[in-house]
């Protein structure tokens, strides 16, 4: 039977931290960027580490994520890697949709990423971002994982944080597979915003676009 994730977690945190005198010394080590006190935090269960910042301090011991996240293959789920992609900018043609190869996610990340309580996460894949219309947010060559189930603009969730992006979609116009944020106004009118401020906001006219899925998670590293 496989572990709860959350045990397995903090059993992973506390092995790899080793006690409050080495959180002490992790503290140091990483300039503050990782506090002794936050740390411990994760270790009780008291808070839950985001996403980010639990890869970041995987990379920081040298360590691959999936030390934290994962103990048998029941707690992962592949998600496929489309061999397309998406343009952050004025655009890119691709005419065939296959996948490239199948990347395994943590079953609860994904979860929670997708609000699913329970089971299976919503359909997901994975393509990368080319150009600079969503810079510094999305880098060009950023793998993103879109929730192909969550199409309509007007249904975002509300940020929780200033650091949520829920508006992001990928869309198809044309020929062009495209990732921007969307807002729907008032009046029904979609409008495709970027982050680059040497892009101007665009009125996307409905029989021309077609909304693909929303971006629920995005990694410039990768």
């Amino acid at each position: 039977m496989a572990r709860n994730p959350s045990e397995l977690l903090r059993d992973r945190l506390a092995e790899a931290i080793g006690g409050r005198e080495k959180a002490l010394s992790v503290e140091k080590a990483s300039g503050g960027r990782f506090q002794r006190k936050r740390l411990q935090s994760w270790i009780d269960g008291e808070t839950s580490p985001p996403v980010d910042e639990l890869v970041e301090f995987a990379k920081f011991l040298g360590k691959e994520p999936s030390y934290f996240l994962i103990s048998k293959a029941e707690d992962t789920v592949g998600v496929p890697k489309l061999d397309v992609r998406a343009a952050a900018g004025g655009g890119a043609i691709n005419n065939v949709l296959k996948t490239e190869e199948t990347r395994e996610f943590p079953l609860w990340m994904l979860q929670k990423l997708t609000k699913t309580a329970r089971g299976k996460p919503a359909r997901l894949s994975l393509i990368r971002a080319a150009g600079d219309s969503m810079e510094p947010l999305i880098r060009s060559g950023a793998l993103l994982l879109v929730d192909e189930t969550a199409r309509d603009p007007r249904s975002s969730p509300k940020p929780e944080n200033l650091w949520d992006h829920t508006d992001v979609y990928i869309f198809l116009e044309g020929d062009q597979l495209r990732v921007k944020r969307l807002h729907v106004d008032p009046k029904g009118a979609t409008i495709a915003l970027s982050e680059n401020s040497a892009y101007r906001p665009e009125i996307l006219r409905r029989q021309d676009f077609k909304v693909l899925g929303r971006v629920i998670w995005w990694d410039n590293r990768l």
